[in-house]
């Protein structure tokens, strides 16, 4: 999913529901429940409601994909810190598509 496709994907969605409230499966299910979301293109789920707003969505949308660029299967497809200080202090920067995420069965 690229950039772009993610934000009209997401701006498009009519719920703006925490997917995780009520979730017994607490931080073990966050990973899980985040790399679901972005694969279907619903990742604006994923961010609390009272956070959304037109104006914000494009950065928390870069916050996700450093997120999930940070816990990817292959170690050497992580970005370095110095990678992730870059990405989060400038919009400018393109961002890598997120590869499978580690830790998932």
């Amino acid at each position: 999913m690229s950039l772009t496709s993610a934000s009209m994907s997401s701006t498009t969605s009519s719920s703006h529901s925490s997917t995780t409230e009520g979730s017994s499966a607490g931080a073990a299910g966050t990973l899980p429940l985040a790399w679901q979301l972005w694969e279907d293109g619903l990742w604006l789920q994923f961010v609390d409601a009272s956070l959304v707003t037109e104006f914000h969505t494009l950065e928390m949308m870069r916050c996700i994909i450093i997120a999930l660029l940070c816990v990817q299967e292959n170690a050497a497809d992580r970005p370095t810190m110095s990678d992730v200080v870059a990405f989060l202090s400038s919009d400018r920067i393109p961002l890598p598509e997120p590869n499978h995420p580690a830790y998932l069965e």
